[in-house]
């Protein structure tokens, strides 16, 4: 399965919010239609493929993480825009 969370992108690669899934009762039938029939779904997720969700006070750019709320450092660390001061 691609990503579930809320994306930016039709196929899921650009999760914003990784821990708000729009349609998790789908996703759960889905799972279980799998499993029923013998398979191991497995959920493929890039972690350093995320969208901002907000625009960030220190770089003025999306660069702000939400949920989890990780600081800019952990997603964009070699990001230009987020080089340390």
């Amino acid at each position: 399965f691609p990503p579930p969370s809320a994306s930016a992108d039709a196929q899921g690669y650009l999760p914003g919010k990784w821990y708000e899934i729009p349609s998790k009762s789908l996703l759960k039938r889905a799972v279980g239609a799998a499993r029923s029939r013998g398979m191991v779904p497995i959920v493929d997720v890039v972690l350093n493929h995320r969208t901002g969700t907000k625009i960030s006070d220190v770089t003025n750019d999306w660069t702000t993480f939400e949920r989890p709320n990780w600081g800019e450092w952990a997603i964009v660390k070699d990001d230009w825009k987020c080089a340390p001061n």
